[in-house]
């Protein structure tokens, strides 16, 4: 499992938050992005080793990865703080999480896409100050993966 870097990310956030339906999984109510908390399911100050031998995890287990952060309200949040589940409890949660995987691997694949285009839209507005279209589109005629007409469509 991928340890994440940075768990306050926003393009980490965003994936946590739509993948759980924009709500806190504890009390499962809606939660607008900008109260959501990343709560890890097993406490950062367990520590990585102690948790996969209390909790019987796979030695991949990372405690920054998408397998133990979850979006919580700040009162459910602030109301588990550092506790630490009994082995029902945390194996009932990680499952909840495990079904959850396909649909954040689809979301960081979205996202990813949309800050790939993003990227390239911007980079070719500002080349068409400076180039003519047909310019641009010999240079882009190198790079099979885009999509020229679409993003020329978007520009134009």
């Amino acid at each position: 499992m991928v340890e994440i870097k940075d768990i306050n990310d926003l393009f980490v956030r965003s994936v946590l938050w739509k993948a759980y339906n924009k709500r806190c999984i504890y009390c499962r109510k809606y939660l607008p992005i900008k109260n959501m908390q990343i709560d890890h399911v097993i406490p950062k100050s367990l520590g990585k080793e102690n948790a996969i031998k209390k909790y019987g995890l796979n030695s991949d287990f990372e405690l920054d990865g998408y397998y133990n952060l979850v979006p919580s309200c700040p009162s459910c949040n602030n109301r588990k703080r550092a506790k630490l589940y009994n082995k029902i409890q945390i194996l009932f949660i990680l499952n909840e999480i495990k079904s959850k995987i396909p649909k954040i691997l689809k979301l960081e694949i979205k996202y990813k896409k949309l800050d790939i285009e993003g990227e390239i839209s911007t980079t070719l507005s500002r080349a068409l100050d400076e180039y003519s279209v047909y310019d641009i589109l010999n240079i882009l005629s190198n790079f099979s993966h885009i999509n020229v007409i679409s993003l020329l469509i978007f520009l134009l």
